[in-house]
């Protein structure tokens, strides 16, 4: 028995991210004697600590409104080929939504990467936003100005 040559297997033997945390392995060793025992061990997975994404923003962003109030940006029009964690956890961007109040006052926008181990870069661009659309107005086809007493009157270019 003590010669006997000892094969030693175990229940799971390759981890991934999902598997972050403690993990319930069975090993079981039989001797050649066909004789075997069984055995419970917790194997705890981390992340490579050392395993950071990190952050590219492209150098800038227009983003035309197009004649309507918002327009909608996304991570893809933030992101420049980032390296992602083999462990990633997200990729998200702090604002999505621009408006006509952003026209002339570029808007900054913060890309974050995050792994599953708590480790994070950011990068910002600074967001041009335009409206090439046509204005639109809606206006009276006659308009009748009345005379003060003094023989004149003042337009107001919003009554029509």
């Amino acid at each position: 028995m003590c010669d006997d040559p000892l094969v030693v297997e175990a229940s799971t033997t390759v981890f991934d991210c999902d598997d972050v945390g403690d993990n319930l392995v069975i090993l079981t060793a039989t001797g050649n004697n066909g004789v075997s025992v069984t055995y419970q061990a917790t194997v705890t997975v981390e992340p490579d600590p050392n395993d950071l994404p990190i952050a590219n923003c492209v150098s800038s962003l227009e983003v035309d409104l197009a004649g309507q109030s918002t327009a909608s940006i996304s991570v893809n029009d933030i992101n420049d080929n980032s390296v992602l964690a083999s462990c990633h956890q997200s990729m998200s961007i702090d604002r999505n939504q621009l408006s006509c109040d952003d026209i002339g006052n570029p808007a900054e926008v913060t890309l974050t990467l995050s792994n599953i181990a708590g480790g994070t870069d950011q990068c910002a661009v600074m967001v041009n936003v335009l409206d090439s659309g046509q204005p639109s107005a809606v206006c009276k086809d006659n308009f009748t100005l009345i005379l003060a007493g003094n023989g004149t009157g003042i337009l107001n270019p919003l009554d029509l």
